[in-house]
């Protein structure tokens, strides 16, 4: 855990001792409710500058929920302060943050609460430290290009401290900056591949720059991008592949287990692919399982060859989708194969 000072605004966060806190059999339930009696104090406790005495308190609840969690403590948008619980590149720790934002109280105007790191912003002149290794923000350069298929943006990043420090450290610097300048789901939602380079990147802009593009991209963006992949299976058999590329994990956290519906084709071609009007009839069948299911699930892609047709899907594995699944596989007059899989940082978007 750390205390760090950044006039005009302070920022404090840290860590869990380690698991175990008595009292309620759920711990996000205990964590609200020790917040609800202790708001009023934590509020005083920044006004005075005191907030170390509530180190211990806050992090053995945090603990009780998973020790692995980040707390944080910083300035608010619309409230004065915020606090935040942080999983940095855990996915399914990532949604147990998520989870514990949705057990409570709605926003403040004492308290706003993040289950990532909100952008922060920084104030000209500020110095990220970093292992020792001091990084001027305003001399970050962020060169990116546009990915339309994937509705990201691919970055390069320079910092003349780079060339004098390890690619670890660069690296942690890199997204450190990153997510103070667009917050921590914005960079998984927004950028794809990140890159540093230890040259100057002519055309480059400056970090306060990239948030400005990322808005301008963001708002063109639809979600939907859907390509068609070609290929052949191992046995020489031609396999297609209809994908969703812009599809974001980020955008459906509680949605953690991955579904795939396989349907048999019935009249394959000679290459194991259903003709034109078989495949309309697939097509129909798929979109009534997914005016069946609604909301609940995401529909990620299919793929077809070898006399089938694979439909994947991401729901979560507690809500009203099992069920829904396993009522439509029983009511197709065609045999149906159903499986599932954890999947929580949905590596089956991986596989295209």
């Amino acid at each position: 855990m750390g205390h760090r000072e950044r006039s005009p605004w302070w920022r404090f966060w840290g860590g869990a001792p380690g698991p175990g806190a008595a009292g309620s059999a759920d711990p996000i339930e205990a964590f609200w409710a020790f917040w609800h009696d202790s708001e009023l104090a934590m509020g005083e406790a920044i006004e005075h500058g005191t907030l170390s005495e509530w180190v211990e308190p806050i992090s053995t609840r945090v603990a009780a929920i998973d020790d692995r969690l980040q707390w944080e403590f910083g300035r608010g948008r619309g409230a004065q302060h915020y606090f935040c619980l942080a999983a940095p590149g855990d996915a399914r720790l990532r949604i147990v943050a998520e989870r514990w934002r949705g057990a409570g109280p709605p926003d403040g105007p004492l308290f706003e609460f993040y289950p990532a790191r909100p952008a922060t912003g920084f104030q000209p002149g500020a110095i990220l430290t970093y292992e020792d290794v001091p990084f001027l923000l305003d001399e970050f350069r962020i060169l990116a290009v546009e990915d339309d298929v994937r509705e990201r943006l691919d970055v390069r990043v320079y910092h003349p401290a780079f060339s004098g420090t390890t690619e670890a450290i660069a690296g942690s610097a890199t997204f450190i900056a990153l997510d103070g300048a667009l917050g921590e789901d914005e960079v998984e939602r927004w950028l794809g591949d990140i890159e540093r380079s230890r040259d100057p990147l002519p055309g480059a802009t400056e970090l306060g720059g990239l948030r400005e593009r990322v808005t301008a991209f963001g708002s063109r963006a639809t979600g939907e991008r859907w390509v068609l992949l070609e290929g052949k299976r191992p046995s020489g058999q031609p396999a297609l592949a209809t994908v969703n590329r812009a599809l974001k994990r980020v955008e459906h956290l509680l949605l953690d287990t991955h579904y795939t519906v396989t349907l048999p084709v019935l009249r394959p071609t000679p290459g194991g692919l259903p003709d034109g009007v078989e495949h309309e009839e697939l097509v129909a069948l798929e979109d009534g399982l997914f005016a069946d299911l609604g909301p609940d699930a995401v529909r990620i892609a299919r793929e077809t060859f070898e006399g089938k047709r694979l439909v994947h899907l991401h729901a979560s594995a507690t809500g009203p989708v099992p069920d829904r699944l396993e009522r439509w596989c029983r009511a197709q007059a065609r045999e149906v194969e159903l499986s599932a899989a954890d999947d929580p940082d949905w590596a089956v978007l991986r596989r295209w």
